[in-house]
């Protein structure tokens, strides 16, 4: 069983591991921590991770805020995890022609996962491997011990691998999601070395205009390498936050693309069919520190939805495609607000006894609701992030 966990950690920097005025105590830092490590994750993907446009499309992500963030974030797994070997792809910037930029994480355990690129590491930057032919590098400072130095299965060191920024649909035209302006995917593939199975990962974060985000999900379907049938032992996971809302039914149509449902406008589906692991109900996105309340029902309160409505969204998903195995299973939005029962293991809600001694008045409600040490730590802008995480178990 491979354990996956994505999270997009709001403009992900160092900034969110270290203090603050407002966190005295780098709450977030031990909230992050302590997630992935109650989650058990093989694989962390941290949408959101923050650069400038600097480097170029496809250039390793900046040192202004994500580039020592992520770097931070490995070490303090590998001081709490140390069995695991906890390495990093590094991050390259995702968006084709400047502006706002930013990059996705994947971190991993090297005691079981095998870094394979498909892209290699050159003295040019990312560059296609091809065997024999493709002269590839070790990456320099500050990401040289970013991954392991042993070899891979297709020959060169794990740290001459990189992951891949740029794709084509099946006539051979670049793809953007939807426009140049967009992020665009970032893939990563593993060898699984207790299974004996390969791992292709496709990571996303679309726009957040609604509209936009469908359009760019239509043309992740039409992507070769996410439609090609499946290799011998191969597993394939399609993730991220898509801004897709799966609990507004006209607009998770568009889902049908991966899964097989029915047609939906003019787009084509995707040759491969893929399993939804997140249906309604779902709600990943949370409001920010100074909008939530604790007024309303239990156990949600008036938190779990978008920052502008009452709606319950929920903006991140996961798509797997199985060769000869079970489907996957156990998947969880980890609410560490009021806990999350997955795996036999509660996700240990944050919020101690929020009803206990509840205040009479509403405004020290939301005072002891929105502390640092309660939602304060949890919520988007002043906490950790505006969404929760997922999770799920390839078995």
């Amino acid at each position: 069983m491979l354990r996956i966990m994505a999270w997009n950690i709001q403009r992900f920097g160092k900034g969110k591991l270290t203090v603050s005025p407002w966190d005295v105590i780098a709450a977030r830092q031990e909230h992050i921590l302590n997630t992935v490590m109650i989650a058990n994750a093989d694989i962390l993907v941290v949408i959101e991770v923050q650069t400038s446009a600097a480097p170029g499309f496809g250039g390793l992500i900046s040192d202004t805020s994500g580039g020592p963030g992520v770097r931070l974030l490995v070490e303090l797994l590998r001081n709490r995890d140390p069995a695991g070997g906890w390495m990093l792809v590094p991050p390259a910037v995702l968006t084709p022609v400047g502006g706002y930029s930013e990059g996705i994480g994947v971190f991993f355990r090297s005691n079981r996962l095998s870094f394979e690129g498909p892209m290699a590491w050159t003295a040019a930057g990312i560059a296609p491997y091809q065997p024999n032919v493709t002269v590839t590098a070790q990456y320099g400072r500050p990401w040289e011990t970013a991954l392991p130095r042993r070899a891979s299965r297709l020959g060169p060191k794990q740290n001459e691998l990189a992951g891949q920024y740029e794709f084509l649909d099946g006539a051979g035209n670049l793809r953007t999601f939807p426009a140049g302006n967009s992020r665009s995917l970032w893939r990563t593939r593993f060898y699984d070395t207790q299974e004996k199975r390969s791992l292709d990962l496709f990571a996303a974060h679309f726009p957040p205009r609604a509209d936009l985000a469908w359009l760019a999900f239509s043309k992740l379907a039409g992507v070769r390498e996410v439609g090609e049938a499946l290799n011998f032992r191969e597993d394939r996971v399609v993730l991220g936050d898509f801004n897709v809302n799966v609990n507004s039914p006209a607009a998770a149509r568009v889902f049908d693309l991966l899964t097989g449902g029915p047609a939906i406008r003019r787009a084509a589906p995707c040759p491969l069919e893929y399993q939804q692991l997140f249906a309604a109900e779902s709600v990943t996105a949370v409001k920010s520190v100074r909008q939530a309340s604790p007024n309303g029902a239990p156990n949600f309160y008036r938190y779990a939805s978008h920052a502008k409505s009452g709606t319950r969204w929920g903006f991140d998903n996961a798509f797997v495609a199985r060769e000869g195995r079970p489907e996957a299973n156990n998947q969880a939005v980890i609410n560490r607000v009021i806990g999350t029962g997955a795996y036999g293991v509660d996700m240990i809600a944050t919020i101690p006894e929020i009803h206990a001694q509840w205040p009479n008045s509403s405004a020290a409600r939301f005072q002891r609701f929105n502390n640092l040490v309660n939602y304060g730590h949890i919520g988007g802008g002043r906490g950790a992030s505006d969404h929760l995480a997922i999770v799920f178990d390839l078995p």
